[in-house]
């Protein structure tokens, strides 16, 4: 929608008693997750937002304690759509029941999945953070930065179009010979 990818700012207090976590989300070869927590924007509205990348500490054992924000905080970010589960079943994140206790780590940010843990409504899209205030934890590390530069993309259609040109010149050349030799 016209919304997404879209900065945000939003004010409000962070929800850490329904955190989640990203499995397998490597930094420089780091492995290690993402965290995610609910956000409880000032009116009301709860959406998640992924605050960045924390290592994996001895093993499958998180501490999650030392990253979390008793106060209000301040925040921007990039509006996302949710993330779609994998079309095998196999490859889906388990969706806990009634009853069942919620699913800690997840391989994909799916929102509809998430909501049916989490006793508040979810706002459909969610934020991958940039920048808090106050900052007072060196992690989670917020690894995303919008590139709007051109980055290698031109370089990489510059050569395709010219594997193109040198194919169509190659083949009128190729068929030039063909013809000359048939007369």
């Amino acid at each position: 929608t016209a919304d997404d990818y879209q900065r945000v700012v939003l004010e409000g207090t962070f929800l850490p008693q329904y955190e989640i976590l990203l499995k397998n989300r490597p930094l420089d070869e780091v492995a290690g997750f993402h965290l995610v927590t609910p956000l409880q924007i000032d009116d009301g509205t709860v959406i998640l937002v992924d605050r960045g990348w924390v290592p994996y500490e001895q093993g499958s054992r998180f501490d999650l304690e030392g990253y979390r924000y008793e106060r209000p905080v301040r925040l921007q970010g990039i509006l996302h759509p949710s993330q779609a589960e994998p079309g095998w079943k196999f490859l889906a994140d388990p969706i806990p029941g009634p009853g069942e206790p919620p699913l800690l780590a997840w391989r994909v940010l799916h929102i509809e999945g998430i909501q049916r843990q989490i006793p508040l409504p979810l706002h459909p899209k969610f934020v991958i953070l940039n920048e808090i205030e106050p900052a007072t934890t060196p992690m989670p590390i917020p690894d995303f930065q919008l590139d709007l530069t051109n980055g290698p993309h031109l370089s990489y259609a510059i050569q395709w179009f010219s594997f193109a040109a040198i194919s169509l010149i190659g083949g009128v050349a190729i068929l030039r010979r063909v013809r000359l030799k048939q007369t």
